[in-house]
């Protein structure tokens, strides 16, 4: 019986349980597993004992693709490394896709007319092509990169050039992971930042102020337990609340799901660094 299709999410999902059951030896025990054509990442399901042992040769090979795989959906690496990591990581997802009668494989939204080999990634909306043939097309939330195939690893020039340049996005993401969760930063201009942020049941923020920015969060999912000053209450889905500038403040979630909320900064200078920390239960705090 040919094996089921295997979606996006199934397959985000089960490469990051893959390398932390390979690290393990436990790797057939994968909820995802049995989603994927067999031999497709170079064994055989229930083929568990060439992974106890040292890893060389082809098992070498196949932690190198599982962790760069897993690097693409899980946004794990920083910097330019990111970068890299994901163009090489299209080429090893692409072996994980069904082809086309073209030849044409990719994962999100897409339309491809008159196009052959081609590799298309698209996350946030739809990549057309036309007339063309052994591209490589990574479109994120931070860049597009548009190459062909056989011209992958010149991706460190690309690199090399932004930060020759000064640019951020050599060293900086849409989306930032932090121990409390991940922000997303959705919009800036001059005198203002719009963040998505994102808080894991449990996860707390700093306690804090800033010195040139004021903050309104807008809740969209979950309940946001905040200390404002000396107020200290919950904003529930649907309310909001505002930070004044330098005035303490904190955030945190206390219920069993994620917690959403949109964050709008305005101020005479909006960057990061711009923060005074007083208690972290992360150890964040200087001594």
């Amino acid at each position: 019986m040919a094996p089921r299709p295997v979606t996006p999410q199934q397959r985000g999902q089960f490469l990051r349980d893959y390398i932390e059951l390979l690290l393990n030896e436990r790797v057939h025990e994968s909820p995802g597993f049995r989603h994927l054509a067999p031999g497709s990442l170079g064994h055989q399901p229930g083929d568990t004992g060439s992974l106890r042992q040292p890893a060389r040769g082809h098992d070498r090979w196949v932690i190198n693709k599982i962790r760069a795989l897993c690097s693409w959906y899980t946004k794990g690496f920083e910097g330019g490394a990111q970068f890299r990591i994901g163009v090489n990581s299209a080429k090893s997802i692409s072996e994980l896709t069904a082809a086309d009668a073209h030849g044409n494989r990719g994962s999100g939204e897409r339309v491809a007319i008159d196009t052959r080999d081609t590799f298309i990634h698209s996350e946030d909306r739809i990549v057309a092509t036309i007339g063309v043939d052994s591209l490589v097309i990574v479109d994120t939330r931070d860049a597009v990169l548009v190459a062909h195939k056989d011209h992958l690893q010149r991706v460190k020039d690309v690199v090399g050039e932004l930060k020759a340049r000064g640019h951020d996005s050599y060293k900086l993401h849409k989306t930032i992971s932090r121990p409390w969760g991940t922000y997303t930063v959705l919009e800036e201009g001059p005198g203002f930042k719009m963040k998505r942020i994102e808080v894991k049941p449990g996860g707390q923020l700093s306690l804090q102020l800033h010195h040139r920015r004021s903050e309104h969060w807008v809740v969209v999912r979950g309940t946001a337990h905040v200390t404002i000053g000396e107020r200290v209450y919950d904003v529930q889905q649907g309310e909001s609340t505002f930070v004044p500038v330098g005035t303490r403040h904190r955030l945190e979630n206390r219920g069993a799901e994620t917690l959403a909320l949109i964050e709008v900064a305005c101020g005479n200078y909006i960057e990061e660094d711009d923060i005074v920390r007083f208690d972290d239960k992360y150890g964040r705090v200087p001594a």
